[in-house]
């Protein structure tokens, strides 16, 4: 008998494919338009000064701080998990989310759509078996928000205490749209972590009976994933503990720009974070390539710095973060013992070899 088409396996998969080569393809024009552009209005020769002229010693404490930047979002998250922990069979400890966060971090660097994200949840899920819908809640609704939340923060102290130079109307539109865009998100997030019981009772009665238990249970372990945000003193104490890793981060972007010989002020360095985050939030090119440079070029060159050397600037710790990121996310996994089916894979954890439980 010819297969039907539904009943065709690999006729499924070629639509998704296709798309993914579409989705590839697109990437690949923008980031080649990027450097089109780059190449015509760009002076090589200038570019080459820039970077011969950088003082090299700058570089690895600032990787190093970009490190330790990881590591208070690593504690951050612990106190996030809190919910998820107490359900977990062994729940994870500090250095087991610190490692998930680089490898996490590694695999966003090196794939589409914030595939890293679903990676920090697997390895908490597979290793430690946490629920996944309690990590993914966490990871894609509270840590998400608060960064918003801080971001925007950020970007409005350093406009209205600091001189950034003379941003452009896109950019003023942009920061608008942010500001909204967070304050919507933190709404939503809050109100799902307080109604989650009403949520999950008006969901039940939209679907068969038999996927009621199965769906209050992932909907429980969810909600557990949202504690943080079920009191305005949680939820305090989370924004408190997310600023610190954004500003030793900034700190960051500030040495290099030593190393370039720049003399920003600190501002000028947060507002060019942010936008480097923002640049690899939304994955428009290939690795980012392009956006990147554009944003955290344009917030320099508004502070007043001369074109080629902004460009200069944000193509190396473009590279430098992305080849840090890979390597401290390979020695993540060594140091771990993970395995690709503990990335890939929907089991929990073995049953010997208990990790050390999380105090």
């Amino acid at each position: 008998m010819t297969p039907t088409h539904d009943g065709n396996p690999a006729r499924g998969r070629a639509p998704r494919g296709r798309a993914w080569l579409r989705r590839i393809a697109w990437q690949g024009a923008v980031t080649l338009g990027f450097a089109l552009i780059a190449t015509r209005v760009v002076d090589v020769a200038a570019l080459r000064a820039a970077l011969a002229g950088v003082t090299l010693g700058w570089i690895p404490p600032a990787l190093l701080l970009f490190t330790s930047a990881k590591f208070i979002d690593s504690w951050r998250w612990r106190y996030l998990l809190r919910g998820v922990a107490r359900e977990a069979a062994h729940p994870p400890p500090q250095a087991a989310l610190f490692g998930a966060f680089l490898i996490g971090n590694m695999a966003n660097n090196l794939l589409p759509l914030r595939a890293g994200d679903v990676a920090k949840v697997q390895v908490l899920a597979n290793r430690y078996g946490a629920s996944r819908a309690g990590v993914a809640a966490t990871v894609f609704i509270v840590e998400a928000t608060l960064d918003g939340v801080v971001f925007v923060a950020f970007l409005l102290a350093a406009i209205a205490f600091w001189d950034l130079g003379a941003l452009p109307a896109v950019s003023m539109a942009a920061v608008a749209v942010l500001v909204a865009a967070a304050a919507i998100a933190l709404a939503v997030a809050l109100a799902l972590a307080r109604g989650g019981p009403h949520c999950a009772r008006a969901l039940s009665t939209a679907v068969p009976a038999r996927l009621h238990e199965p769906l209050r249970a992932q909907l429980a372990q969810a909600a557990a994933g949202l504690d943080a945000l079920r009191s305005w003193r949680r939820a305090g104490g989370a924004l408190l503990l997310s600023v610190p890793a954004w500003l030793v981060e900034a700190a960051m972007f500030a040495l290099i720009g030593h190393a370039f010989g720049l003399d920003h002020g600190y501002a000028t360095y947060v507002a060019a974070m942010i936008s480097a985050n923002l640049a690899v939030a939304v994955p428009v090119a290939l690795w980012n390539f392009g956006p990147y440079e554009a944003l955290v070029g344009g917030i320099l060159a508004a502070a007043e710095t001369e074109p080629t050397v902004a460009v200069s600037y944000a193509l190396s710790v473009h590279l430098l973060t992305s080849v840090w990121i890979n390597l401290t996310g390979l020695c993540a996994f060594w140091a771990l013992g993970v395995r690709p089916s503990d990335v890939l894979g929907l089991r929990g954890p073995a049953p010997t070899g208990e990790p050390a439980a999380m105090t």
